[in-house]
């Protein structure tokens, strides 16, 4: 009996490390091999080329929430969801702010920020009677598109000068996503990376989901509360380190778009297929912590943003409530 439970928290661990680095290498893969498509798009439609970068980033969670719903673990992968909009904030622009102070630019306070924490109040009140439905999802889906047009035509506002600085902006967040201090191997860019590089994504996705329901039926703990917090972590292990690098390296800015932008991709895009493929149900009580940390630390995050600057202090914040957040979902078991 204790070799079976010994062998099966080894399988599980196994599985979990083995999904965690498969999918960073799997998403740097992919994302290296966009690069040549993204510099294109860049002198082309620099705001299409950025939309790409959200959802390249947001490959991870999105391809393991999916997963998850499919074998019959919609908590999991709700908890993956929203668990990731939390982490995003508090760990990579927390973290990231700790190391050096993080620009924050007029436009992307104006326009991403309070996009965001507005989405975030939605998506709050839109599941407020506990269940996310079929048509709240189009609802979801269909927000994205006023987001996309009013990028689209910011972008035919800016000057050519700013302009190649955001091409240059696009082309370093695909170089730092996925640029892990675990990632040593490297392919050329081209079709066999980008595919290599897919099949280890969905191969790292599917070990990953796997440990997830391996260890919620191990464990008597609530399914939310393993998305919530493993699932959501899991997958933005590689995001964390890409957002730190970017930042040690001199592109300070990056963490913070790039967490806009894959929060906003995330609660719309994502959240609106999940629930086009299932009602999702919420637990009353994740729900409420859930809710109140995602609105509140999106309300952090834009406020700070205010000033130009999101300082060693405030990133300190940020990680804190993350961190206390997080004790508060474990005295909530």
């Amino acid at each position: 009996m204790l070799l079976e439970i010994i062998w099966t928290v080894f399988s599980i661990g196994i599985s979990f490390c083995a999904g965690i680095w498969l999918m960073s290498k799997g998403a740097d893969w992919v994302t290296d091999s966009v690069v040549p498509m993204a510099r294109r798009l860049g002198t082309s439609n620099l705001a299409i080329g950025l939309v790409m970068v959200s959802i390249f980033l947001s490959l991870p969670e999105i391809i393991v929430a999916v997963l998850l719903v499919f074998a019959g673990h919609t908590s999991v992968a709700l908890g993956v969801t929203l668990g990731s909009v939390i982490v995003n904030i508090g760990l990579i622009v927390g973290l990231s702010a700790m190391l050096k102070p993080l620009r924050v630019s007029r436009i992307m306070l104006l326009r991403d920020g309070i996009f965001m924490l507005t989405i975030s109040l939605i998506t709050v009140l839109l599941a407020a009677d506990l269940t996310i439905t079929k048509m709240e999802g189009v609802v979801f889906l269909l927000m994205f598109i006023p987001y996309i047009i009013n990028v689209i035509e910011d972008e035919k506002l800016v000057p050519s000068s700013e302009r190649k600085a955001a091409e240059t902006h696009l082309l370093l967040s695909l170089k730092f996503a996925g640029r892990t201090t675990f990632n040593e191997f490297r392919l050329h860019t081209g079709p066999l990376a980008f595919s290599l590089g897919g099949c280890m994504l969905l191969l790292g996705s599917k070990l990953f989901s796997d440990s997830l329901v391996g260890i919620v039926s191990t464990v008597s703990v609530p399914e939310i509360l393993i998305g919530l917090t493993l699932g959501a972590i899991g997958p933005s292990i590689p995001n964390i380190a890409a957002g730190l690098q970017a930042t040690k390296h001199g592109f300070e800015d990056l963490a913070v778009s790039e967490t806009i932008g894959s929060n906003i991709f995330t609660l719309l895009v994502t959240l609106g297929f999940l629930s086009l493929v299932t009602t999702l149900v919420l637990d009353p009580v994740e729900f409420l912590l859930t809710a109140a940390a995602m609105i509140f630390m999106s309300f952090l995050l834009v406020f700070f943003m205010h000033k130009g600057h999101i300082s060693r202090r405030d990133g300190a914040v940020l990680v804190a409530t993350y961190v206390a957040y997080m004790l508060l979902q474990g005295l909530s078991i």
